[in-house]
């Protein structure tokens, strides 16, 4: 099926910037995020999430001690004198805990995001039809969201227009022009391509480097504590150890208990490594980003360009309004020639 939201979008950057870099029509944008968070509807969709979270966290707390609690007392029970068929019951009751604490934390991150989800459609709608009343008392004009910009001039913010027209007092911002939301008469567009600039940056191909080098580290630790897993389960496999079917049943609990900590432990880096990751690649690629959009914010004023606009969210623009070469050259960088299929 279509997407005519998206063919929408498209079809106004064409018609509005084909011609030539000056466009006539009024062009606005509302940062959608911002307004939500004036909303009372969305304070209190948060506070209920929240309150949730909590819940969720004590939940999964009482589960962890139950568990820890278990852990302790199978290690007390670890005695030959104890009956297997006991040992055997504790180390059920373990797993089982072990099973409900992954299930749970998988099913509060789903329902969270489906509780939200649910709360803010209805008020992403209302902003949607209060910004197309704006434009219609206005003769007309395009409205982005800001999500699809890479800069943008705080003349055509007509955020504050949307609360205002919702009710909803607008917050004091003392570095706000007073214009804002007046919308520019006069319009200049450039276009930005992430995917072509992003490789040609020294300074991202280093932190390139550095990420891979750095999961590398983390799949060797991981592939380590693997391999002591498979000792471990060898030890009691009678195909990889002839004593295994000899060895006395306390024995065989407690290296089945030492399997069961060994495999949490692995469940527990691999959430802690993919934490890791995550802190690490924001840790490189944050500061790039930032002289990225400082670098773009510093050539639009230059060229007194009001807008500009990540490529993928248009199908066709004039090649002389793509700025991507213009912000490498900004970098010291000799644009790469793109090569023609």
């Amino acid at each position: 099926m279509l997407n005519l939201k998206k063919i929408t979008l498209a079809g106004m950057l064409v018609l509005g910037l084909a011609n030539a870099t000056q466009a006539q029509e009024k062009f606005g944008y509302i940062d959608e995020g911002y307004i939500l968070n004036q909303m009372p509807e969305y304070k209190k969709a948060n506070a209920e999430i929240e309150e949730y979270q909590k819940q969720i966290k004590a939940e999964l707390e009482s589960k962890r001690k139950s568990y820890d609690e278990k852990i302790k007392a199978i290690e007390t029970l670890n005695k030959p004198e104890t009956p297997p068929i006991i040992l055997e019951a504790k180390a059920k009751e373990i797993s089982e805990l072990e099973r409900q604490m992954q299930e749970l934390a998988q099913s509060a991150q789903t329902e969270m995001q489906s509780r939200l989800a649910k709360k803010v459609q209805p008020l992403s709608e209302k902003i949607k039809a209060t910004s197309e009343t704006i434009a219609q008392e206005k003769g007309g004009i395009f409205i982005f969201r800001k999500e699809a910009l890479v800069y943008q001039v705080e003349e055509n913010n007509i955020s504050d227009l949307v609360l205002k027209k919702l009710n909803i007092p607008v917050p004091a911002n003392p570095v706000a022009p007073a214009e804002r939301g007046n919308l520019k008469a006069t319009n200049k567009f450039g276009f930005f391509d992430v995917n072509t600039i992003m490789p040609q940056i020294p300074a991202f191909k280093q932190a390139e480097s550095d990420m891979k080098t750095f999961q590398t580290q983390l799949q060797k630790m991981g592939e380590g504590m693997q391999k002591d897993l498979q000792k471990m389960m060898a030890f009691l496999d009678p195909n990889q150890n002839p004593n295994a079917n000899a060895l006395p049943e306390a024995t065989k609990k407690a290296k089945m208990d030492e399997i069961r900590k060994q495999q949490m432990k692995m469940q527990e880096f691999q959430q802690t490594s993919n934490t890791q990751s995550q802190e690490k690649y924001s840790k490189l690629m944050d500061p790039i980003y930032k002289s990225l959009q400082d670098k773009i914010t510093e050539y639009a004023k230059e060229q007194n360009i009001t807008y500009v606009i990540k490529i993928e969210a248009s199908l066709m623009e004039p090649s002389e309004q793509n700025i991507s070469d213009a912000i490498l050259k900004k970098y010291g960088v000799t644009p790469a020639e793109v090569k023609k299929n």
